[in-house]
């Protein structure tokens, strides 16, 4: 895991300028660096030292003749299997790095190598016989990658701030930041960024790049097919199936490490999962990471609790106090490059991964199990009309299923059964409109002129087609919608403490897997993630598999912000930084403050919002900086605001 800068072409003083970019990404590999200068090109590598701790891992690297160099960020976990392949056919590998089998791979395959891969990864390859710079993205989008091209000049970077600091001049993309506000969702899942001029390679994407012909557009070199999967795998026996892929997805992680691994634990069933199997597959006890919050409707820990116990980890825990709550989201804020709207529970996710950093350098992490299994509450609903659709085509049999789900759906949600019937049995219309109410409730305090400048439309949806509506829900989730956004958390978040966070169950064999099963089988009786359940019987307790409610990262925000954090909130939103931006409507953020302090609404998701929206401001463009990363501390203190 490390962070990676390239800069091809005519830049003035590129090897000052790599320098800035690296130092902007020193959290990302505090262990060594690296800098190589060619013809046309400079590469450099900021190392956070995971697999072959020696100087033979160290980046930029080469092949035996220098005519294909590299710098990687990420793990490719079947690399001593490929490393095999390759020397068979007389490849000669002389580290014991995964990054050096990326190399020869190329040689060997071309772009097709990175179907091969079982990883993560964003990196950069320099084909200096064809000179051209070749940028890569994994399947998902675990690791990023961002680049600027200019005419004959390229600049890449794992973070948008290793950009910046080239001296790439980059504005505030409206239209992007409406649309980012009014869905109070990052997407990240696309190629734009809220820096116009900054962009985002596409997950499972190749960009090409030379001085001669600019850059190139994106290219996929894989596309999730579930019509494919369904016809590729052995569905005979799904339980088992998923049960074996799962315990590889674990276990292959545990294995390609030479440092220890560890495990945030929320006491959630993707995260119990991960820890029961990882602690199965760990040389000695694994240790835990987790956040609690005693006495509040956030507080987890009986839960986590429970599986550190019954399965021996060495269980590190915090309790956290929200004194440093504004200084600790400056700080996620600089990290994350752009404003982290769709999640209060960066903070405990923040939290977690400081605690990690303290104890090892690799953690395992449940991303990923509610978007391919089936975890959130709309994925209950898409089942439910799914189910309606098929007694309006005469399949009476399902009416009893929908009967059975109903009430669960409800409970879920905490209202009555006729409100949740009403909105499964909506029209497409009708669902259209209340997502467009939504979106206006989203963007509650986002003023009239910004909104109607600037708003744009959704882009089109991926699907799999009508024939399977849980599937496809659960596609856009994965894909677009949810995943995308938490990845980029997940990897910012970790990273800032210097820490590699693994997702087992984004393993691209179990998610092609799960995706030839139909949806509906993955939710039966509406219960989440029905298929996990009954895999992981006799492995995680059965008092996780029995839970119904669904935490996340939860964090208790919305009594911090009425109680302790009262005045800080007041006086971070209604100075006049905030007022004089013209981008939220004062009147209405005054007034949801006011209600929310009395009790009247819970407003704390919006004001978490506007939060992270004023803290973006602040930290990159009223302290503008770009070109300015030399003066940027790589970890900011949390006594100053954020230091950029």
């Amino acid at each position: 895991m490390c962070g990676i800068a390239v800069l091809v072409g005519p830049w003035s003083e590129p090897e000052s300028k790599m320098r800035e970019m690296l130092a902007a990404q020193a959290h990302r590999g505090p262990d060594d660096h690296g800098m190589w200068l060619g013809n046309g090109v400079c590469l450099g590598h900021r190392r956070l030292s995971i697999i072959d701790l020696s100087a033979n891992g160290r980046q930029p690297m080469c092949n035996e003749n220098g005519t294909v160099w590299i710098v990687f960020n990420g793990e490719i976990y079947n690399y001593a299997e490929i490393g095999r392949t390759l020397e068979a056919k007389g490849h000669v590998i002389r580290s014991a790095t995964d990054t050096e089998v990326v190399v020869h791979a190329y040689e060997e395959w071309g772009e097709s190598c990175f179907r091969r891969f079982n990883g993560m990864w964003g990196l950069v390859l320099w084909d200096s016989q064809s000179q051209v710079a070749l940028c890569a993205r994994d399947r998902f989008g675990v690791k990023p990658l961002y680049y600027h091209a200019n005419g004959d000049r390229l600049a890449v970077a794992s973070e948008i701030k290793g950009i910046l600091a080239a001296g790439v001049s980059a504005s505030l993309a409206e239209p992007y930041a409406a649309h980012v506000i009014s869905r109070a969702r990052l997407d990240d899942w696309g190629s734009q960024t809220l820096f116009a001029g900054v962009s985002q390679l596409p997950a499972a994407s190749i960009l090409r790049f030379s001085s001669r012909d600019g850059v190139g557009v994106p290219q996929a070199f894989w596309q999730l097919d579930p019509e494919s999967a369904a016809e590729t795998f052995d569905y005979s026996n799904p339980v088992d199936t998923v049960r074996e892929l799962m315990g590889d997805a674990v276990r292959v992680r545990m294995l390609a490490s030479d440092v220890p691994v560890g495990s945030c634990l929320s006491g959630g069933l993707d995260s119990s999962s991960v820890v029961a199997l990882a602690a199965r597959d760990a040389p000695g006890r694994l240790t835990t990471f987790t956040v609690e919050y005693p006495g509040t409707p956030s507080d987890e820990s009986r839960f986590s609790r429970l599986v550190a116990e019954q399965f021996e980890c060495d269980s590190v825990r915090l309790s956290p106090d929200p004194k440093d709550y504004l200084d600790v989201l400056e700080q996620i804020t600089w990290y994350m490059d752009e404003p982290p709207v769709t999640a209060p529970g960066v903070y405990s996710q923040w939290k977690v991964f400081q605690l990690a950093g303290s104890r090892v350098k690799v953690v395992l992490d449940g991303q990923g199990g509610d978007e391919i299994m089936g975890g959130y509450q709309g994925h209950v609903d898409a089942y439910m009309r799914s189910l309606l659709g098929k007694i309006l085509s005469g399949r009476r049999g399902s009416l009893g299923e929908l009967l059975t789900t109903l009430p669960e759906a409800a409970r879920f949600r905490a209202e009555s059964p006729l409100l949740t019937l009403a909105r499964v049995l909506g029209s497409q219309r009708l669902r259209r409109v209340y997502g467009e109410r939504s979106m206006r409730v989203r963007a509650g305090g986002i003023s009239r002129e910004f909104w109607n400048a600037h708003r744009i439309g959704d882009s089109d949806k991926q699907g799999v087609g009508p024939r399977d509506l849980v599937n496809e829900v659960l596609l856009n989730d994965l894909l677009r919608d949810v995943l995308p956004a938490y990845l980029h958390y997940e990897d910012r978040l970790s990273m800032a403490s210097s820490v590699e966070s693994r997702t087992p169950f984004l393993d691209y064999r179990l998610v092609e897997y799960m995706f030839g099963i139909p949806g509906p089988d993955k939710l039966r009786g509406g219960k989440t993630k029905s298929l996990l359940r009954k895999a992981m019987s006799g492995i995680t307790p059965q008092q996780i598999l029995d839970r119904k409610d669904k935490m996340g990262f939860s964090t208790p925000t919305s009594a911090w912000f009425r109680n302790e954090l009262r005045d800080p909130i007041r006086d971070y939103l209604l100075d006049d930084r905030t007022r004089n931006r013209g981008v939220l409507d004062m009147s209405q953020v005054e007034r949801t403050i006011r209600l929310h302090e009395a009790g009247k609404i819970d407003a704390g998701s919006q004001i978490f919002q506007w939060l992270a929206l004023e803290c973006w401001f602040r930290c990159f463009l009223d302290r503008r900086v770009s070109g300015q990363a030399s003066s940027v501390s790589p970890r900011p203190s949390c006594s100053a605001p954020i230091g950029c």
